[in-house]
């Protein structure tokens, strides 16, 4: 008698501020279906494709553009030649791990934040190389944006994608505002 009965397929995404790829990391209990093959189905910010890729048990598995047909030129973009190397778009991802047989899989969902966070950081050089008093409203603002990120990421912890994404398209756009400031 085969011991699946307690699979659990757990994974998490590791943020490492590197908008080229994508890092997934294995912390499942496979038990009889360890020698099964495994997939991961990815879902990028707006979309409803999933994209398909084979998923290494117990491991880390990175996916850049290329992996996930992000940078093709052409459309539609199965097989393309013509794959650059790009960053993925910041936004809620929808990841599903799927063992075989597939009644054993997990959703989570990760937003994906290295470019804003780029933007971000150029922003925090410049005003604390030139940190005066007068800044004051500057620091406020960028403390607002910090603050509508932190509450982006908490919904999307609890799986509500809908008010993360609400909460990031606003520190995405005060973002926008505050780097026009700086330019």
């Amino acid at each position: 008698m085969s011991d699946t009965t307690h699979v659990i397929i757990d994974f998490h995404v590791l943020s490492i501020y590197d908008p080229k790829i994508l890092i997934v990391i294995d912390n499942s209990k496979w038990l009889d279906i360890e020698a099964e093959e495994a997939i991961i189905e990815i879902v990028f910010p707006g979309s409803t494709k999933s994209i398909t890729r084979t998923f290494i048990k117990n491991s880390a598995n990175t996916f850049n553009s290329n992996d996930l047909l992000a940078g093709c030129e052409h459309e539609p973009c199965t097989d393309c030649n013509d794959l650059v190397y790009v960053d993925l778009p910041d936004g809620v991802y929808t990841i599903t791990v799927k063992g075989t047989p597939d009644t054993f899989q997990a959703t989570k969902y990760h937003l994906k934040t290295d470019r804003f966070q780029m933007k971000l950081d150029d922003i925090l050089t410049q005003i604390g190389f030139d940190y005066h008093i007068d800044k004051a409203e500057d620091r406020k603002k960028i403390n607002e944006v910090e603050f509508l990120m932190k509450v982006a990421n908490a919904h999307i912890r609890r799986e509500d994608v809908g008010k993360a994404k609400k909460f990031f398209d606003l520190a995405v756009n005060r973002l926008d505002k505050l780097e026009k400031c700086f330019n």
